[in-house]
């Protein structure tokens, strides 16, 4: 499996998964809206 640095410049159009930002409230799941986003914006 590729590790985020090697994905740079990858057409993740095709990507076999997708990884969400998920936030959990109470009994609900949520997804927040965001035009853009990093993987570092969640640490």
């Amino acid at each position: 499996m590729a590790s985020l640095y090697e994905l740079n410049g990858a057409d993740t159009a095709v990507a076999d998964y997708v990884w969400l930002p998920l936030r959990f409230e109470d009994d609900r799941v949520l997804i927040d809206w965001y035009d853009e986003w990093r993987i570092e914006d969640f640490d």
